[in-house]
């Protein structure tokens, strides 16, 4: 549950937006989720990890002083300094946000992930978008909460929206095949197109 401490908003600077589901809900698993990683180049990240840090830090004290003595199992961050898969040193922030769900008065709700283009437009045709690659860049709006429960305390992440700035669609490359470069080899290179060879069997 969420305990009684302000939530804060954030918004990252130019990122990538990875395994980013922000037109239509991850629906694989319950709940539905819109979810999106960011991949922060690490040059770029101190700000925003010196603050989501120090909201942490004040969470964690804000329960030290309403619950003296509780000892309290701590989840992961959403947040880490890290490689992507080409090796670049990244600052990712992991952010979900619940697609729907039901009031405590039976009444439901939905929600969505605002969208934005590079002149900070509202995006109405949000279809095309659906298939975004992992280099489409943007920033990221979120909202950081604090939460204590059963299952450990933490900070969580929700996304709130998106700025798109480049957008690359998505398309399965060699890795999500399970396949890994090798220093030697085949090359695609290798093989170059040729003319084919005249039939001759009817000359004599």
């Amino acid at each position: 549950m969420k305990a009684d401490f302000e939530s804060k908003t954030f918004t990252t600077p130019p990122c990538r937006l990875t395994y980013a589901w922000l037109v239509e809900p991850d629906t694989k698993y319950p709940p539905a989720v819109y979810k999106v990683t960011a991949h922060i180049d690490a040059k770029d990240a101190s700000d925003l990890e010196q603050e989501l840090e120090a909201y942490h830090a004040s969470y964690l004290e804000h329960l030290a002083s309403t619950g003296p003595g509780k000892k309290l199992e701590l989840n992961d961050k959403p947040w880490k300094f890290e490689e992507d898969d080409q090796k670049r040193a990244v600052f990712s922030v992991k952010m979900k946000r619940k697609a729907n769900g039901v009031r405590n008065d039976g009444t439901t709700w939905s929600a969505e992930v605002a969208l934005f283009d590079s002149e900070g437009k509202p995006i109405p045709n949000r279809a095309p978008l659906k298939k975004m690659g992992p280099e489409t860049t943007g920033r990221l709006n979120f909202v950081a909460s604090g939460y204590t429960g059963p299952k450990g305390t933490g900070v969580t992440c929700k996304v709130l929206g998106a700025q798109i700035l480049n957008f690359v669609e998505y398309s399965r490359g060699a890795s999500s095949f399970g396949f890994q470069a090798e220093s030697t080899g085949f090359k695609a290179g290798d093989v170059q197109e040729t003319e084919p060879e005249a039939d001759n069997a009817g000359d004599w």
